[in-house]
């Protein structure tokens, strides 16, 4: 910020502070209570507007995307599944609820979604004999962790504090966020809280339907699926032709990405205009889903 003050640009730019879940911490990320979705936000805009504003209208992490292209002027892609919160195409009907899920918890897998609003959390666990304290050896490697383990084995958590550490989840989760923040009080099976649990399941069921959500799927199957003939394939080597502005080089798989070095260099650039004639250089075409292609080496005469 004080390069941008002293270029000038401060006051013309804008900018976004967010933060990461807490990673090792009970709780906080993998977890799809609050303590592990909700990260810090703030927004500096131009020229100090809404300076010194809180709002509390629902943001998630794929809102970014079209909200700096709103920002710039530019309209987001229909098929951005976030909303521009802000910018000239802000969307007129705000979310009125956000959906998570979590999947991979690095080593381990697991599969939980919910759908939540300003006034509810559903959760919905796909496997209920999986603790909510997965294991992950990154976290184990805590000494809050193993403390809280030897806590639970001596009997001295209290039934709140020990719930996380259960072997076993139940299948679903309802939580009223007004009166309980922290979300303890799980009340999906209270008969009187019924229809309130049916309407977010109908809710979280149709975002999974509508998203073609592949969590049922075992990630082996879905990469034999991606692969052809279960083989990853390779990209076809690319092309390049001689202009009046050096080395052009082109792909026949368009929205490849090329690149291009120096035989003495260890770092990659992306190709973005022909390369002078008189420059010695490797290149290849990448895509994620792709092995690269063949390297093309041309040297200058």
């Amino acid at each position: 910020m004080s390069q941008l003050k002293e270029d000038g640009l401060y006051e013309n730019s804008i900018i976004f502070f967010y933060g990461d879940h807490g990673g090792p911490f009970p709780r906080h990320k993998r977890a799809l209570y609050d303590t592990g979705l909700k990260v810090p936000l703030l927004i500096k805009f131009p020229e100090g507007d809404h300076a010194g504003s809180r709002d509390n209208r629902l943001i998630s992490f794929i809102d970014y995307a079209p909200t700096v292209l709103s920002l710039a002027g530019i309209e987001p892609p229909k098929v951005m599944q976030g909303k521009a919160q802000f910018g000239i195409f802000e969307a007129e009907k705000k979310p009125r609820y956000t959906f998570h899920s979590s999947d991979r918890f690095d080593e381990i897998y697991d599969r939980l979604r919910a759908v939540r609003s300003n006034d509810y959390k559903y959760i919905k666990n796909y496997n209920t004999d999986l603790s909510h304290a997965l294991p992950v050896a990154y976290r184990e490697q805590m000494p809050m962790m193993a403390e809280l383990r030897k806590l639970d084995r001596e009997g001295k958590l209290d039934p709140h504090q020990s719930r996380w550490l259960s072997a076993t989840k139940p299948e679903e989760e309802l939580y009223d966020l007004q009166k309980d923040p922290y979300e303890l009080n799980n009340l999906a099976a209270k008969p009187e809280h019924r229809d309130t649990l049916l309407y977010y399941r109908a809710k979280l069921n149709r975002w999974i339907a509508e998203t073609n959500d592949l969590g049922e799927f075992a990630e082996s199957h879905l990469v034999e699926r991606w692969l052809v003939n279960g083989e990853q394939p390779q990209l076809a080597p690319i092309q390049m032709e001689e202009t009046t502005l050096g080395m052009a080089l082109s792909s026949t798989k368009p929205d490849a990405t090329l690149a291009w070095k120096q035989p003495q260099d260890s770092i990659w650039s992306v190709y973005s205009a022909p390369i002078p004639k008189t420059i010695s250089f490797e290149a290849k075409a990448e895509r994620i889903g792709y092995s690269d292609s063949a390297i093309l080496e041309y040297r200058a005469q």
